[in-house]
């Protein structure tokens, strides 16, 4: 969610809910506006942006990546929005967070003091959205009550490549929203009260887990990892964003742990100018209440932010981290005019000593207590509101206590500015790699809130005055048609490591039709309008050697014809672009309160900083049809769903005071919209060659849709009265998938006669693809794929989707492959299913035939032992580090199965225990075996215990026992030690039965140390592989498991060198002693051929050393890229030059 969705809360707040008072908006730091407005809307031609990013350092660990880089958005800049901590218009992408757009109360609100509640209290009180006809007015009316909010928040998040939002339904269940089926869960109890100080906080919501697809587990906030928003004084901090803290694979392992630093306040002040008039009459009529508000054009509110900045990433099992280095900002700030006119709710005498005070938190901002931030000066508290800026990311071995390589950000740091990134340059020992960043007159930009701004919230020639009228506001409010001003403080260009250079040419937006925001309809415009805001125009690439090509972008309707040649044909041609809504500063209406006395009500806006935008996009233009021209004369043709072509959003259900509500809520159809419909590419002479289009399907989503009840009040005047605008209406949940994708090829055939290819698409209620056929060369192949999670339960509850259990391939309607899954529990610290075979079906006997079967895992889920086809066992060994494979052998076992049994205790007399070993994550259920020997009711208490924990009950038999059953179970018990223990009061003689997983004698086949993770081993004589040997002598103490002939080999260092001892027979323990140092000891079946591999924890692979002993060699630059890939005798077979410049 962007700064800019946060503010259209605000603005939904003046026009909607808080008609009577000034409300104070609740924003998300800088960071977590810049971040995301990538989140919300797909950076695309459809809203005019470009996608423009840096990568920067990219880790990965357990089958997660985490790319770091930082992205711009293109959609020009916003005076009255703060930049990030890189800089105006760019965003850090290091993890993610969730980000809440409030819709009405906090959802978490508990408010005994002024008895309102938010969404989560209310549904317990107000079962309205449970009833069946939930929808309708009269059922909304007959338990109405104006302090209980119907309205759950939004939480949007974007992480790693994984977007969406989620909602609280009315069973107080978390509910997806995605393109993908996420699961989210949230504990209720798991709320956390701010300690700040002595001020009063109530509880807020402290932690989400997202859980993917695949079953790895996302964490967010926990109180270090969490950004709370407040106003000025005596309110109390709500959390409003959520960082990612930690990543789990499915077994429970930690990948990542994101570590993060609170730093000082950040400070948002927003103008707060309203006039209002409210009356009230009856049916006399007579006034029952008329009152007013003046208008003040000189008042400010606001509110802080406790930002959160990302300090570090760590792998726990790897010796390497990411550091990132901030600082204080010395950017442009706010005029201390403006902080003298915030308006400080319950403002007294004493606030000169309580403000600095309240903004430090008593001390605990770290900065605060450094060198830095005791002495930092400030005329007034709200100056201790600091940005701060990102300095330095340092790639950092912690084994060697050494930077591996760094990105440092050079920014203007101007306090005359916002603060502008100009470089970013990569250091890797003395090489230095800059990029170099451009932008469009800076310095036109105006001061903080020194400027009216448009619509939307960009720059235009009015500038602030206290003395306006509200009449003069829409012509305040213009556009700017000075293009210079239009385009200041947007980027440029970007120069390159490589020495080319892009450079990026905008136009403003414009457009020719527009939503009608109440009823929907879509208004047909005479003309093109231009708006504030920027759209890509031209992209101008110029290579290291000032070789130049361009791409120009129109966005216009040509009525199913071709692009005009003539630029001024095409210029004249109606914009493509739809105004989402048009703005409104002053509204008149009538309605009825809810006991029914008519009303009416005149209500003044100001707001200059909100852009006017529906479903809180972060574009108020859209495209329907967008043509790209390339420097060869070629055209691409695109066409999106959009509002006119079919996407428009649904009105809500029922209504209440219709006409009052000046932006009522809508039944969106947001997430069908930006859907590519047509893709049409022809040649210069105007040829089409291809054209692809797309049909897509509304998959109803398993989970439903999320119900809401708009409750826009009207309070803060003639109180006596409830006067509330209401509307019903939902939040779909649904997916919209491509149903159809159809191709007509003209490069190789006639224009009469093109290849056409189909391709047609079904899912299940997640989203999941269950069927794929493709049509075309006369043939028909269909795919056809079932779920695990269908029918083994506990899939689902895990969120474990992806696995396949019947994979099926048709041609011409004619069963061509029939792949079948099997899987099974294996040791795990979680109750988790592996792969156990694949079978194919047999097309002519109908029998299926196991094709692999996996026979071990480790407590990781990677695979230790397989069997194929043809009976050949292969066997791996996992490096700790990089948890890839570091030994494959064929031919030679890796067993370490596990097996279920039951065991037997005897109790005689009243007391009797037994330990044992469970290898799994398992339900232990214990039952009376031989119920006629055990006195009749009496009770055996049992109890299980780790040493640490204990899980206990009881177990009865007889007519007497009441609710006590004869068998006991307790759940999720972890792998371990055990003590289970029976006692009982009276003397018995029986026996109970219990079940626990263990494990048979392991079976292990071969022996591998390349003693890269080996304690005492050195970097004195280098390594064979890897970094590491050990010196001097070695004992092989490998205790032979069998029968089998062994053989054994290994690298020695002599003479400055590494040699082979070649194969030889192994009988059982050698000491090594010949020589300096050894590496890369191999013991295996003589018959058996080993594969072992090193890596480098971040980087990649550095060795391959194949069944013959022979060896390649993969060497990185500092920067993590492939250099050199060298033989076994060291010669280099392929180099990567990546010509980068340096001395920039």
């Amino acid at each position: 969610m962007n700064r800019i969705n946060f503010i259209l809360t605000f603005a939904i707040l003046l026009n909607c809910k808080l008609f009577s008072q000034v409300a104070t908006p609740t924003l998300p730091s800088n960071e977590a506006i810049s971040l995301g407005q990538y989140g919300d809307v797909p950076t695309s031609l459809y809203n005019g942006l470009v996608n423009i990013s840096i990568p920067l350092q990219s880790v990965e660990n357990g089958g997660i990546s985490v790319p770091i880089s930082i992205s711009y958005h293109s959609s020009g800049i916003r005076p009255d929005i703060h930049p990030s901590n890189v800089g105006l218009g760019w965003s850090l992408n290091a993890g993610g967070m969730i980000y809440r757009r409030v819709k009405g109360l906090y959802d978490e609100m508990h408010n005994t003091g002024n008895l309102k509640f938010g969404f989560e209290e209310a549904i317990n009180y107000v079962t309205t959205l449970s009833q069946e006809s939930w929808w309708t007015i009269e059922v909304h009316h007959s338990s109405y009550n104006p302090d209980y909010d119907l309205e759950p928040d939004e939480f949007n998040f974007s992480f790693l490549g994984y977007s969406g939002s989620f909602y609280m339904d009315h069973n107080g269940e978390m509910k997806v929203k995605s393109d993908i089926p996420l699961k989210v869960i949230y504990n209720p109890e798991s709320k956390i009260q701010p300690e700040y100080g002595t001020r009063v906080n109530y509880p807020t919501y402290s932690e989400f887990t997202i859980i993917n697809e695949t079953g790895y587990r996302f964490e967010f906030g926990t109180h270090d990892a969490t950004e709370y928003n407040d106003q000025f004084k005596y309110t109390y901090l709500v959390a409003m964003s959520w960082k990612l803290d930690k990543i789990y694979s499915p077994e429970g392992i930690l990948l990542f742990d994101f570590n993060y630093e609170r730093g000082p306040w950040q400070l948002t002040i927003l103008p707060s100018w309203q006039g209002i008039s409210q009356t009230v009459t009856s049916d006399d009529p007579y006034t029952l209440c008329n009152q007013s508000i003046s208008p003040n054009t000189d008042n400010y509110t606001g509110s802080v932010t406790s930002p959160v900045y990302l300090k570090e990433i760590i792998m726990p099992n790897k010796d390497f981290k990411i550091d990132f280095i901030l600082s204080p900002s010395n950017e442009l700030r706010y005029e201390r005019y403006f902080l003298d006119k915030v308006i400080l709710p319950n403002a007294d005498p004493s606030l000169a000593e309580e403000g600095p005070a309240f903004m430090k938190w008593y001390g605990q901002i770290p900065f605060f207590n450094t060198t830095e931030g005791q002495n930092y000066q400030f005329d007034h508290f709200l100056e201790l509101a600091i940005p701060f800026k990102l300095d330095q990311i340092n790639l950092i071995n912690t084994k060697k206590n050494e930077i591996i390589n760094s990105v440092k950000f050079k920014y203007n740091n101007s306090n005359t500015e916002r603060l502008r990134l100009s470089n970013v340059e990569l250091y890797a020992e003395n090489l230095i790699n800059s990029y170099t960043l451009d932008y469009y007159f800076p310095n036109l930009l105006p001061g903080y809130l020194r400027s009216f701004n448009d619509h939307w919230g960009f720059t235009n020639e009015s500038y602030y005055t206290t003395n306006i009228r509200w009449s003069d506001l829409p012509s305040k409010k213009k556009p700017t048609l000075n293009e210079d001003l239009a385009y200041a403080g947007a980027l440029k260009s970007i120069s390159y490591p490589t020495g080319g250079k892009t450079t990026f040419i905008y136009e403003q937006h414009q457009y020719s039709k527009e939503v009608e925001n109440r009823t929907n309809y879509i208004l047909n415009l005479q003309e093109n309008i231009k708006v504030g805001g920027l759209r890509i125009r031209q992209v101008l690439t110029e290579d290291l050697n000032g070789n130049t090509k361009t791409t120009d972008y129109y966005y216009v309707k040509t009525n199913g014809g071709l692009l005009p040649q003539a630029e001024t044909d095409i210029l004249n041609l109606p914009s493509s672009g739809i105004l989402e809504v048009q703005p409104e500063y002053s509204f008149i209406g009538k309605g009825e309160t809810i006991g029914g006395h008519d009303f009416d009500i005149i209500q003044y806006l100001f707001s200059p900083i909100i852009p006017t935008t529906p479903n809180h996009t972060s574009s108020h233009v859209t495209y329907s049809e967008i043509y790209e021209k390339h420097e060869n004369g070629s055209i691409t043709k695109l066409i999106y769903s959009n509002h006119d072509n079919g996407f428009k959003d649904d009105l809500p259900f029922d209504y209440y005071n219709k006409d009052l509500a000046m932006n009522p809520p809508k039944n969106s159809n947001k997430f069908k919209r930006g859907k590519l419909l047509l893709k049409t590419l022809f040649n210069s002479n105007r040829d089409s060659i291809k054209t692809e289009l797309y049909e897509y399907s509304e998959i109803v989503n398993k989970n439903s849709s999320i119900r809401n009840y708009s409750q826009d009040a009207f309070e803060g005047l003639c109180t006596a009265y409830d006067k509330v605008a209401i509307a019903s209406y939902i939040i779909s949940l649904n997916y919209f998938k491509p149903s159809k994708i159809l191709s007509f090829d003209f490069s190789q055939n006639t224009y009469d006669d093109p290849v056409i290819n189909e391709k047609e698409i079904s899912y299940n209620d997640l989203g999941q693809i269950v069927s794929n056929i493709s049509r075309g060369s006369n043939q028909l192949i269909e795919e056809k794929i079932k779920y695990a999670h269908e029918t083994i339960p506990e899939l689902e509850e895990l969120n474990s989707l992806s696995k396949p259990i019947l994979i099926e391939r048709f041609k011409d309607d004619q069963i061509i492959n029939s792949t079948s899954y099997e899987y099974d529990y294996f040791i795990s610290k979680s109750k988790l299913l592996y792969l156990k075979n694949i079978s194919q079906k047999d097309l002519n006997t109908g029998e299926n035939r196991e094709e692999l079967s996996v026979d071990s895992y480790d407590n990781r889920g990677n695979i230790l032992q397989q069997t194929q086809l043809d009976g050949i066992v292969k066997s791996f060994e996992w490096d700790p580090i990089s948890l890839k494979p570091r030994v494959i052998v064929k031919n030679a076992k890796n067993d370490h199965s596990i097996d279920e049994t039951k065991e037997f205790l005897q109790i005689q007399g009243t007391y009797s225990f037994e330990n044992f070993i469970n290898e799994a994550n398992v339900d232990i259920t214990i039952r009376i075996r031989d119920e006629s020997q055990v006195t009749l009711d009496e009770n055996i208490l049992v109890e299980l215990s780790d040493g640490s924990n204990t899980w206990s009950g009881n177990v009865c038999y007889g007519p007497n026992c009441g609710s006590i059953s004869s068998s006991i179970t307790f759940t999720n018990i972890p792998a371990g030690d055990y003590t289970l223990t029976l006692r009982s009061v009276k003397s018995v003689n029986t026996s109970v039965e219990y079940n626990y997983y263990f494990k048979p004698k392991s079976l292990k086949e071969f022996y591998y140390e390349g003693f890269e993770n080996y304690q005492g081993a050195s970097t004195q004589y280098g390594a064979h592989t890897g970094d590491y040997s050990i010196g001097n002598e070695f004992l092989i103490n490998w205790q032979i498991p069998n029968s089998r002939s062994y053989i054994y080999n290994y690298w020695y260092y002599e003479n400055g060198d590494w040699k082979f001892s070649g194969d030889l027979p192994y009988n059982g323990s050698v000491t090594l002693t010949d020589y300096l140092a050894y590496d890369d000891i191999r013991i295996y079946p003589s018959d058996a051929e080993m594969t072992t591999y090193t890596y480098h924890p971040i980087y990649g692979i550095t060795s391959h050393t194949d069944q013959n002993n022979i060896s390649s060699f993969y060497e990185y630059d500092r920067l993590g890229r492939l250099k050199l890939i060298r033989n076994s005798n060291g010669e280099i077979v392929k180099k990567f030059d990546y010509k980068f410049r340096t001395g920039f």
